[in-house]
């Protein structure tokens, strides 16, 4: 015990207290005396202890946080409790069987007195069941209810005895879960999900995993969750799904679904019809879920009839609220297929993405792939930015990015494309289809062109497929010399006649993420040469946007002959 302490400038003692008492004790001489000293020495240190205790909790309440009311206390544990979850943790360089317990937020719990019955005493800290054993599951349960439970847990591809029986009591409570998310081997999430439910009134998140290592899809049998939810808001399914007559799809205040079947895997074809939607059963879905906003599939398109070309489709629907569509598949024939069954809202954005190494059938897939653009509720913006981004390698791979919107050119990626369609090509076939997509699509209110890798195109394929796009007003490019003949097909006229056509004839601003081959006075003797003949032709380049400043002076000086405004910087996102 120390001799001393100081508080609030007052010298305090206590050894004066404290020296009788261990005279008594050094006194005891007999085997009685120091057994009766014993009893004595235990009832002064639990006397001690008390007294430590109180004013260990006196101590407490000078901190700050120590002086705060037990509901803000709460509170702020209750952000513990997102970020600092249970969990068993397996330690690096260990055998799978050596697991360590993570208390996680559980933790302020052991700091002192008032924080554990801050703790204990409130349900809402509690809702997330902690899936690690029976008795875990059993004692957050009682401490929650009557709150709803979150049930969360990812098993990875290991399972047990002690697991099974942990999330078997957490799901035995369905009936009072508000959100369901399971990550588990098809075996374990098959002997979870499959149990009986009656009802789930409460249920409005179910988000399930199968952590599958090859190319295995979980079918649920038709009895599995066969009941209807009618809070349900959001539904995802990874690599796992529900019959597609299930009850479960057909919720009015669902919101967000998403199924996601072998994403990542090279396929080498379509999925099989058995694991996709049928067309008329997902429209009967969309329509019943009349609050849905976000639709996300991945390889589970429904298919595309055997036929030669794009016919018009019979069946088509609204989505009125729907604000995110994003389908990827094998052949991008079968999410066109759905777009073209679909009346999309003006605000909602549409991504589709084709996995397959072949070139798309473009004359078939182009009227189906035209329907964001022109299948809409009105008040649809037109297209004023157009970015198509071209990556090459053993094949090139192709992506249309449209805006409805004013933007900085330069922070475009920052910006949700209102239609975006990405697909891969051949070599030879590359140029007629970015033809065939920049000459179909609704291009002439376009105002920015955003091109990113090397194009390689000849003077007359700039002509023919950008001929729509009067009004380009910005061009924004990687580099002087990345578009291939872009330069050339400026300063020619698309005709041998004197007043024939010019590319882009508002074109006014040059950009350029890098100056490339600008850099030194050695290689600047083209391009101003180049942007003389565009003036010549009556339609000068009035500013030049360069995002690099390592440039030479005397470059800089050459270039401000020939244009009026030269920028070498980033400017200011409006």
């Amino acid at each position: 015990m120390p001799d001393e302490t100081k508080a609030s400038g007052t010298e305090v003692s206590y050894t004066l207290l404290a020296r009788p008492k261990l005279f008594a004790l050094d006194r005891a001489e007999t085997s009685g005396d120091r057994k009766k000293a014993v009893e004595v020495a235990d009832q002064q240190l639990e006397e001690l202890r008390r007294v430590t205790s109180a004013f260990q909790a006196r101590r407490n309440y000078l901190v700050p946080i120590g002086r705060l009311p037990s509901e803000m206390i709460a509170h702020i544990f209750s952000f513990a409790v997102l970020v600092d979850p249970v969990l068993l943790y397996t330690p690096p360089n260990s055998g799978k069987e050596v697991k360590r317990l993570v208390l996680g937020w559980i933790k302020v719990t052991h700091v002192c007195r008032r924080w554990r019955q801050i703790a204990l005493s409130n349900p809402a800290l509690w809702v997330h069941l902690p899936c690690l054993s029976r008795e875990w599951c059993e004692e957050a349960m009682a401490r929650a209810r009557p709150l709803p439970f979150i049930v969360q847990a990812d098993t990875g591809g290991s399972w047990s005895p002690r697991m099974t029986a942990a999330l078997s009591t957490a799901f035995s409570a369905l009936s009072n879960t508000r959100v369901l998310d399971l990550t588990a081997v098809p075996q374990l999430l098959m002997a979870i999900i499959g149990k009986p439910v009656s009802r789930a009134p409460e249920l409005q998140v179910i988000r399930l995993s199968a952590a599958t290592k090859q190319n295995q899809v979980l079918v649920f049998p038709q009895n599995v969750v066969g009941i209807g939810l009618p809070r349900l808001s959001t539904l995802e399914l990874i690599n796992c799904y529900f019959q597609w007559s299930s009850p479960i799809y057909r919720s009015e205040l669902l919101v967000h679904l998403e199924i996601r079947l072998l994403e990542g895997n090279q396929l080498s074809e379509e999925l099989p019809a058995s694991h996709v939607f049928p067309m008329e059963q997902l429209l009967d879905i969309l329509q019943t879920a009349s609050a849905l906003r976000t639709l996300i599939l991945v390889n589970a398109c429904p298919p595309v009839p055997q036929w030669s070309e794009a016919a018009p489709v019979s069946h088509v629907i609204s989505v009125p609220r729907l604000s995110s569509l994003k389908m990827t598949s094998y052949s991008i024939l079968a999410s066109s297929y759905l777009l073209a069954h679909l009346r999309l809202p003006a605000e909602a954005s549409v991504l589709l993405r084709s996995t397959s190494p072949r070139s798309p059938r473009f004359p078939q897939v182009l009227p189906w792939l035209m329907t964001p653009c022109v299948s809409r509720e009105p008040d649809l913006r037109p297209i004023t930015a157009l970015g198509i981004s071209l990556t090459t390698g053993a094949s090139l791979h192709l992506v249309f990015m449209m805006y409805d919107i004013d933007m900085d050119p330069f922070s475009a990626n920052v910006y949700t494309p209102r239609y975006e369609v990405a697909f891969t090509s051949s070599l030879h076939e590359c140029q007629e289809q970015m033809t065939l997509l920049c000459t179909a699509l609704p291009v002439h209110s376009v105002e920015t062109l955003i091109l990113t890798g090397s194009h390689f195109a000849t003077v007359s394929w700039w002509h023919r497929t950008f001929e729509n796009m009067k009004n380009v007003r910005t061009v924004l490019q990687d580099g002087p010399r990345s578009a291939g003949q872009f330069i050339p097909a400026l300063i020619t006229r698309a005709s041998s006649a004197p007043d024939g056509p010019v590319l882009f004839p508002r074109l006014e601003t040059l950009a350029y993420r890098s100056a490339g081959n600008l850099g030194n006075f050695a290689t600047i003797e083209e391009f101003p040469a180049d942007l003389r003949r565009r003036a010549k032709l009556g339609y000068p380049v009035k500013k030049l946007h360069i995002l690099d400043s390592r440039v030479d002076r005397s470059v800089r000086d050459e270039l401000a002959k020939v244009v009026p405004q030269v920028v070498w910087h980033r400017s200011r996102t409006r």
